[in-house]
């Protein structure tokens, strides 16, 4: 990482002038990202689902540490792309607590077509973010995939993903520049 892992408020104090207002909007949405985007972009924003897989519970990563799902059970791990006309813009991984989830959601989930905040927000449950940061961080792997510098800094934010019952997922989010 670059700069460790902080609230919005925080990490962006020092960075207000060299960014756009749409991105410091989006960094510091807790809300629909996708809804975020869509305002500001005036445009659809679509998911282009790169891989999924359900398993018995969520994935150990340090880049969730802090931040656990309230249950267990079994678990959607995804990685996707929120594009918009066509063009990559936002990495999101995704660890996504299946139990309890009326089936009615997991196969539009499963089927990885439709934003997961779009998802709750069309049943009109309420959505939310909790304890959501921000840090920059270099991705080598990220950098070489879309040739770019192995310097270039990235935008990342975490967060644990709140349907009006509790906690449904934590989400791991990389802007692209």
């Amino acid at each position: 990482m670059e700069t460790p892992w902080q609230g919005p408020q925080a990490s962006l104090a020092d960075q207000q002038s060299q960014l756009s207002v749409p991105l410091m909007a989006a960094l510091s949405c807790t809300g629909s990202l996708t809804r975020q985007l869509e305002k500001a972009w005036q445009r659809p924003v679509n998911v282009r689902l790169e891989q999924q897989k359900r398993q018995s519970g969520p994935e150990e990563s340090t880049l969730f540490d802090g931040y656990a799902l309230e249950q267990s059970g079994p678990v959607l791990i995804r990685d996707a792309w929120l594009t918009v006309d066509g063009t990559d813009r936002i990495f999101a991984h995704s660890q996504i607590l299946l139990s309890d989830l009326p089936q009615s959601i997991q196969d539009p989930l499963e089927a990885g077509e439709i934003p997961l905040g779009a998802l709750f927000l069309q049943r009109n449950e309420r959505v939310r973010r909790q304890q959501l940061e921000l840090a920059r961080a270099r991705i080598p792997a990220l950098a070489e995939r879309l040739d770019v510098s192995d310097r270039t800094v990235f935008w990342c934010r975490r967060s644990l993903f709140q349907v009006e019952t509790g906690v449904r997922a934590r989400i791991l989010e990389v802007f692209l520049p």
